[in-house]
């Protein structure tokens, strides 16, 4: 008895009906996946990278010509994309249990499919999550391939847990830095332990709310009222609060417990998710496909195979800010 699998089709639309969690994840809106653009470009990626607007508009004269001025700066980009995929096997004894009677195997057969393509999404998620984070943040290595991104950077005056350490002062240099970028909303993003930090500090959350007060905030509470409160232009806060385990088993944070990212958005794109071209699916995205070999291989066996081909791209980074916050002193 051979089994009848989900086409192409139907297990991408499975890995991508089961999008992340914008609670969970912090750059669900700000980073999509942009899966239309970049069809054409399975090796390279082009994209733009716009600069600052100057200026403001100059006086004229009533039957002169208006003066004309330069437009704003592009500058093309050319990246390779990062080929993301893997795959989980149901082997040829999972395959023989599936096959004995009885309805139960049947239905184990489609749970051992869905359990194989959640996990699959939940590792997609976690790399979409993590690549853009680290592109806020300047960088995604993977392997000996290193991607740099050209965000403005910042560091705190003294080390937030140091003592003679200012807050205020360092997120307000590091706001400053957006002024020009014509950003109505800044956003705040940083890790739990960077909140929490925070929400203990006598001189920051203590003199908005109380020592006591700020204590019982904790994290997340903190940041909730932290725009408010903070009165200098920043409009939302959120927190990263999510880890992973590595292939040793240790505990990763998504977002380097050590930065704070501030985005100042403008009304136009700051970032997509590019994604090219995969020969899986012959479309662009997150995608799945499950590879029946129980007879055409010497072994029988299944494989389910999902992936995302492409790369985090900035178009404005002059509206990123990414500001280290926690370093030994020299």
């Amino acid at each position: 008895m051979s089994f009848v699998f989900p086409e192409a089709s139907q297990v991408t639309s499975m890995i991508n009906e089961r999008t992340h969690n914008e609670n969970a994840f912090v750059t669900a809106d700000l980073c999509p996946i942009n899966a239309t653009e970049y069809l054409d470009s399975p090796s390279q990626i082009q994209y733009d990278v716009i600069g600052a607007t100057k200026g403001f508009t100059k006086p004229g004269v009533l039957g002169e010509d208006p003066d004309f001025v330069d437009q704003r700066s592009i500058t093309t980009k050319t990246a390779t994309p990062l080929y993301f995929k893997e795959a989980i096997r149901i082997n040829e004894a999972q395959l023989c249990k599936m096959r004995m009677p009885g309805s139960e195997n049947a239905e184990r057969s489609q749970q051992m499919i869905f359990r194989a393509v959640e996990q699959l999404n939940v590792r997609l998620n976690t790399l979409r999550e993590v690549n853009a984070l680290n592109a806020l943040c300047g960088a995604i290595t993977v392997g000996e391939q290193t991607i740099e991104y050209p965000v403005q950077t910042a560091t705190a005056a003294v080390s937030w847990d140091q003592v003679g350490h200012d807050i205020r002062a360092d997120l307000n240099e590091a706001v400053e830095k957006l002024q020009a970028t014509g950003s109505t909303e800044i956003i705040m993003i940083a890790d739990r332990s960077v909140y929490a930090l925070l929400a203990k500090d006598e001189e920051f959350a203590g003199a908005m709310f109380g020592s006591d007060v700020a204590r019982q905030l904790g994290a997340e509470g903190l940041a909730r009222l932290l725009p408010d409160f903070l009165g200098m232009g920043i409009t939302e806060c959120r927190v990263s609060r999510q880890s992973y385990l590595d292939d040793a088993g240790n505990k990763v944070k998504f977002m380097p417990g050590d930065k704070v990212i501030l985005i100042g958005k403008n009304g136009q794109r700051i970032m997509d998710y590019a994604s090219v071209k995969n020969a899986y699916t012959n479309t662009a995205g997150m995608f799945g496909v499950v590879q029946d070999h129980q007879s055409d291989a010497l072994v029988p066996h299944v494989d389910i195979v999902a992936g995302l081909y492409g790369i985090p791209v900035i178009y404005q980074p002059n509206n990123v800010v990414c500001v280290t916050v926690l370093y030994e002193e020299p």
